[in-house]
């Protein structure tokens, strides 16, 4: 349980900074791929 705590984090971190996206979540997916950041 300790061994994946990080990654359990780690999805709870992305879920809660996705969730305002809403209809702009393309918008960021194109700039991001024409800045080149993931």
């Amino acid at each position: 349980k300790g061994k994946y705590l990080q990654l359990y984090l780690n999805e709870f971190i992305y879920k809660l900074n996705r969730r305002y996206f809403g209809e702009k979540l393309f918008d960021r997916l194109v700039i991001a791929g024409i800045t080149g950041y993931d």
